[in-house]
């Protein structure tokens, strides 16, 4: 730590006796005896004091970026500037204080690199100069997100300005405070100096319009929750402004999935996947460090989204035989339609929730049944039987006996095309069971078929619900793992909590 005599001189211990000392002396006297004896002690305990309560450790720049005024009492800026140590200073001095440089130079060399000190004028009344002067700097710098404006030194007006000046950058208001005041000298006690962090208030307001946002993600309300975010981000600068924004776009992108507006979803994760890399890693916003730890999660899920896109099909046509029995697709499908079903449940939507557990169950039928070269929509039952080793005529005897059990006409012809329970059925026919309790999955699918989403008009209870969904669930456990789906590839599909 710089100083000059500084370093050769009493531990600190001796500050309070040469304060008195101080005290004593009146004029020019005091004012050499407080700059030359008394505060460098006063440095060697605030500095590591202040240093230590802000969680300082090492060479670490809280502030790699700072802007101080400096007025006639120099003293709280040094100690400022030892306790913050930045790499780029903007030194907004009058012409009466300028003559303070040298001074400050002095005794925060060499813990201050002066290379990174650029030292500007601006008048006392002239705070358009005092604006021009840090923003031009703030482009030099290469507009940080992280960064802070002393505003103990000068004027008020200098102050106020320079202030006014931070909620613009988004930087923290910093000044240097004191425990006690001496009005007979006009300063503070020295050694009771401590200096007090002001955040940003664009950056507190945002926090509460971000809860705002995570509550509404947390209903699944994708819409509103991108809404606010993005309303942040055009306001909110620097650093955090860039998390909000990213924010945005998964929430934009995880709207457009539920929707399976895949090409949307698409971009936007993509987006927010780019702006992640090239970011997340800057600092400034704990959050963005945060958010960029989780992009193998989202890697994952763009990814699942680009298989959706390519393969499902634009208009209402069956699924080509080979995504069906593609892992890769399965595992996207099945994912998004497990998670679609949930979000509904979540949310007390159960006949949608109902609808979607359909959906899974009807396309691991048709998935499996793919695996035997059978489509349910053009079904070839030749190719089955050959698929099989049973005869056309096995299977339709055996289909029709089982089918005869869930109080079915027996038919002389197997289904022209394949509902979901004559596919379960069919499976069963053929020796490869999914369902083992076909007269339960044909109880609760009537059941289903009641509901104002598929052919009736009636409510789906919460205990219908469940029991259909325990029977999907079960079914799903027993394909996923004979399709080589895992845990963790399911849990991957999950939209990610914003909190």
């Amino acid at each position: 730590m710089g100083g000059g005599a500084f370093m050769i001189l009493e531990p600190a211990a001796s500050l309070d006796e040469r304060v008195a000392k101080w005290k004593e002396l009146e004029g020019p006297e005091a004012k050499k005896f407080l700059d030359e004896t008394v505060f460098p002690l006063v440095m060697a305990k605030v500095v590591p004091e202040e240093r230590a309560r802000h969680g300082l450790g090492g060479n670490e720049d809280r502030y790699p970026f700072m802007i101080l005024t400096l007025g006639m009492s120099p003293q709280p800026l040094v100690l400022s500037l030892l306790v913050w140590r930045p790499r780029k200073v903007l030194l907004l001095v009058t012409a009466e204080s300028r003559r303070f440089v040298e001074w400050v130079r002095r005794h925060t060399e060499p813990d201050l690199a002066w290379e990174g000190v650029d030292v500007r004028e601006v008048g006392d009344g002239d705070p358009a100069r005092l604006y021009q002067e840090i923003m031009e700097a703030y482009e030099r710098w290469g507009r940080p997100g992280r960064g802070a404006i002393d505003i103990t030194g000068g004027k008020k007006g200098m102050g106020a300005a320079a202030a006014q000046a931070s909620t613009i950058l988004g930087f923290d208001v910093l000044y240097v405070d004191y425990a006690r005041y001496l009005p007979d000298k006009r300063l503070p006690e020295p050694g009771t100096e401590y200096l007090t962090v002001l955040p940003n208030p664009l950056s507190v307001m945002g926090e509460i319009e971000l809860s705002q946002a995570v509550a509404l993600a947390d209903n699944y309300e994708y819409r509103g929750a991108a809404d606010i975010l993005e309303g942040l981000a055009n306001r909110v600068p620097g650093t955090a402004s860039l998390y909000y924004e990213v924010l945005g776009l998964i929430c934009r992108a995880y709207q457009a999935w539920d929707a399976l507006d895949l090409a949307s979803a698409g971009r936007q994760m993509a987006e927010a996947r780019r702006k992640l890399r090239q970011h997340g890693r800057e600092g400034g916003v704990r959050q963005l460090a945060a958010l960029a730890a989780k992009d193998p999660v989202l890697a994952r899920q763009e990814e699942a989204i680009r298989i959706l896109q390519e393969r499902l099909p634009a208009k209402p046509v069956s699924l080509p035989l080979d995504h069906l029995t593609d892992p890769g697709f399965l595992t996207a499908l099945l994912g998004t339609l497990h998670h679609m079903a949930l979000r509904r449940e979540a949310v007390g939507r159960l006949d949608m929730a109902g609808l979607l557990w359909y959906r899974l169950l009807e396309t691991m039928e048709q998935a499996r049944l793919a695996q035997l070269g059978l489509d349910t929509s053009r079904p070839d039952y030749d190719a089955l039987a050959g698929a099989t080793g049973m005869t056309r005529e096995e299977i339709q005897a055996r289909f029709n006996e089982l089918s005869g059990r869930l109080n079915r006409l027996a038919t002389t012809g197997l289904p022209e095309q394949v509902s979901l329970v004559a596919g379960y059925v069919l499976l069963a026919a053929t020796g490869r069971p999914l369902c083992r309790d076909l007269s339960r999955l044909n109880d609760l699918v009537r059941l289903r078929n009641y509901s104002i989403y598929a052919h009736g008009y009636s409510f789906t209870g919460e205990r219908n619900y469940q029991a259909f969904k325990s029977l999907a669930m079960e079914m799903w456990e027993s394909f996923a793992g004979e399709a080589g789906i895992g845990k963790e590839d399911l849990e991957g599909l999950a939209f990610l909590s914003l909190r």
